[in-house]
């Protein structure tokens, strides 16, 4: 388990290479700032690390890092209190770079109302519809059915419906209108 066996450093970085983009924009969405992102995604890949020997395959490892992440945040928010929400600065790294500037305050006042959600909603959310994770998977890492994750689904959306139609930024929930195409 040491830093210095190089097989053992060059199989975690095997695995963990592929998934750390996700890690890092799933810390950055949980947690709704860059540093705080990059202290929970550091806490987190040392957790993983200490671990490795117990995950069994690429998408256990995924999971592992996910959970480990949210209950590591979790810990943090029940020491420290809410968070603030995300500075526009932190969405750059979420969207493209073609998007327009209306469309990125879209998608900035979006990632603000999921900040307000219960911690459940949000989790899902952000698992399912920003990751694009599948329902199993998501009921997987969250230990419950794919029934309750498609409830805390539509329930989410639902409460961003109202919190956004409140801003009057629907466009990017709801689908344009077929005759308006």
């Amino acid at each position: 388990m040491s830093i210095a066996d190089p097989a053992r450093a060059d199989q975690f970085m095997a695995a963990y290479a592929p998934l750390a983009r996700r890690l890092d924009r799933y810390c950055l969405v949980l947690t709704g700032n860059r540093e705080d992102a990059q202290d929970l995604a550091g806490d987190t890949v040392e957790q993983a690390w200490k671990a490795f020997d117990t995950i069994r395959d690429q998408q256990a490892m995924l999971s592992f890092l996910f959970t480990v992440a949210s209950r590591r945040w979790m810990r943090i928010r029940a020491t420290k209190g809410r968070t603030t929400l995300a500075a526009p600065e932190v969405f750059e790294a979420l969207f493209d770079t073609s998007f327009d500037t209306e469309r990125s305050l879209d998608a900035g006042l979006l990632y603000d109302a999921i900040q307000r959600l219960p911690d459940d909603l949000k989790q899902t959310v952000i698992l399912g519809e920003i990751l694009d994770m599948s329902t199993r998977d998501v009921a997987s890492m969250m230990g419950c059915t794919e029934v309750v994750v498609r409830v805390r689904l539509h329930r989410a959306k639902q409460r961003l419906r109202r919190d956004l139609e409140k801003n009057t930024v629907l466009s990017l929930i709801t689908p344009a209108p077929a005759e308006a195409i």
